[in-house]
């Protein structure tokens, strides 16, 4: 492969940095994820569920959040309603990560929110896109 293919091959655009927070209970999604975050220069914290993502959102102001939709504890959906009652400014910095869009549930809670959703497994190149548009 030529130099010039293979630099167009990993170039990242520049983004302002950013504070993210991933809610994730698998930890292996939310190292990946983390990983691929913090390589393009944001700083990133990881919540274990919905309950850990409020303490988490209580100590500082995220630019952005991923979160799935099920997890224990403080699913996604519940996380969405706390954040209604006590930060409903994040709500439009929310994007759902999960393997579930597709059951009614959260079809419904998507359909209701419009919140963006990307399926797992995910494209890098989508968690990239969201980062840079949201």
């Amino acid at each position: 492969m030529d130099r010039h293919r293979r630099d167009r091959l990993h170039y990242r655009p520049m983004t302002r940095r950013r504070r993210i927070l991933i809610v994730e209970d698998n930890a292996d999604v939310a190292d990946v994820l983390r990983d691929l975050i913090a390589d393009d220069g944001h700083q990133v914290h990881v919540a274990k569920n919905g309950r850990a993502a409020i303490e988490h959102i209580a100590c500082v102001d995220y630019d952005l959040i991923f979160c799935d939709l099920r997890m224990p504890d403080l699913d996604g959906i519940a996380l969405y309603g706390e954040l209604e009652r006590q930060r409903p400014e994040l709500l439009k910095r929310l994007i759902i990560v999960s393997e579930f869009l597709a059951d009614d549930r959260a079809d419904d809670f998507l359909a209701r929110t419009k919140l963006p959703a990307i399926g797992k497994p995910f494209d890098p190149a989508d968690i990239r896109r969201a980062v840079m548009e949201y």
